[in-house]
């Protein structure tokens, strides 16, 4: 039991650590603002699709991320043809159903989840504004614990002594 609970502790410690956000929600960069905007099209368009995949498979719909780099320009995605691999439809398929136009300046992807009393899906944003990459999450779901505003994410180097 000790542990368990040291190991749990050690992770929270990393986690806090690693995803200190480093200005309060509302302080964070004006351009992400306008990738808020965007992901609030996008989520609209999102919502319909996981409802309809939900119905036909009996989960709802995994995407790996959009973009092997974090653009920070307008760039096409490069991982349009990859699936998850207990999953058939790629990434092109949710693409083309939410009319994403064919180049953005934003990463994301979406990960899935089964709680016992409901699924969900968390929709992970991440983007570069001068040479910085902020991240935050969207989640769908039973468990509101899994959406957070945007932060800056620290790289591990910046944080050894």
């Amino acid at each position: 039991m000790k542990k368990v609970f040291t190991t749990a502790l050690l992770v929270l410690l990393l986690l806090a650590v690693t995803m200190v956000p480093a200005f309060a929600a509302q302080d964070h960069p004006p351009q992400l603002n306008y990738v808020d905007a965007q992901l609030g099209i996008f989520l609209s368009r999102l919502d319909s699709f996981q409802a309809e995949y939900h119905t036909a498979h009996g989960r709802y719909f995994q995407a790996l991320q959009s973009h092997s780099q974090v653009p920070d320009e307008l760039t096409a995605s490069d991982t349009l043809e990859l699936s998850p691999s207990d999953q058939e439809a790629d990434l092109a398929t949710l693409w083309n159903y939410s009319a994403m136009p064919g180049k953005i300046d934003w990463a994301f992807r979406v990960d899935t989840y089964a709680a016992p009393d409901a699924d969900g899906y968390v929709v992970t944003v991440l983007a570069n504004v001068k040479g910085e990459t902020w991240t935050r999450s969207v989640q769908t779901g039973p468990e509101a614990w899994r959406t957070s505003e945007w932060y800056l994410v620290m790289p591990l180097d910046d944080l050894t002594p």
